[in-house]
């Protein structure tokens, strides 16, 4: 009997409790308002599709801290030790100004293409040429495959040189050129560049020896031109402008 009234206290004594404790709660409740879990007004408030983006966003500057590729590390030492004042040096493909796009992937190769300035640096031997490409298949062509390596032939006052290039003969195809045009002869898979008189001109004109597609066109002066011999190298590159 004892233990059943101690037990009976007991019991009483945890209702009286747990009613003291629902009343403070309803009392809180009334001046506070109901409990509603804290979260941060940006996260709620954010678009879905956006946040994701900005964790990726993050993710990925992350991994770039972690991981950073030689070429991009090589260009930050470069940039921090640039003098105050002076411009970085500029990043760019390879390592260098001029795009070689023969050590790219096919996939970025032709990204690179098609992102960067179509202009193209061209070396006859000491003899050093800058052209802009024309929007012409030919011009894709050549563009697709360079840098361009070579050995440098002259007929006349006319410079030439074969390049791996197939091309069909366009519809503008001509055999007289103007001065700083850049042609391709077709039959010959090769690049021509006329800067003078050739053994079939009539009178001034700069005559080819067949129709070629008109690809490019340079500005600069083509007269030294006159200075390149049969078998001297030649070059021809993408510029990143």
């Amino acid at each position: 009997m004892p233990w059943m009234i101690l037990t009976g206290g007991r019991v009483a004594q945890c209702k009286a409790r747990r009613a003291g404790e629902g009343m403070r709660l309803r009392t809180r409740q009334d001046a506070e308002g109901p409990y509603q879990e804290a979260t941060p007004p940006q996260e709620s408030a954010m678009d879905p599709v956006k946040h994701l983006i900005a964790i990726a966003e993050r993710e990925r500057e992350r991994e770039k801290r972690r991981y950073p590729t030689p070429a991009r590390s090589a260009h930050l030492s470069e940039a921090a030790e640039a003098t105050p004042g002076q411009e970085p040096p500029r990043e760019s493909v390879c390592g260098s100004p001029l795009l070689k796009l023969e050590r790219l992937p096919e996939r970025a190769r032709q990204r690179a293409l098609e992102t960067t300035m179509r202009k193209i640096k061209l070396t006859l031997g000491t003899v050093e040429l800058t052209a802009e490409l024309l929007d012409t298949p030919t011009a894709d062509a050549i563009y697709h495959h360079l840098p361009v390596h070579s050995k440098v032939h002259t007929w006349g006052e006319e410079v030439y040189f074969p390049v791996p290039v197939s091309v069909e003969l366009e519809a503008d195809a001509r055999d007289i050129v103007q001065s700083g045009e850049l042609a391709f002869w077709v039959e010959g898979r090769a690049i021509a560049i006329g800067f003078g008189r050739t053994p079939i001109s009539r009178g001034n004109e700069i005559r080819l020896a067949a129709r070629t597609n008109i690809w490019a066109r340079t500005s600069d002066d083509i007269t030294p031109l006159g200075r390149v011999r049969d078998g001297d190298p030649i070059t021809v590159e993408g510029v990143i402008d």
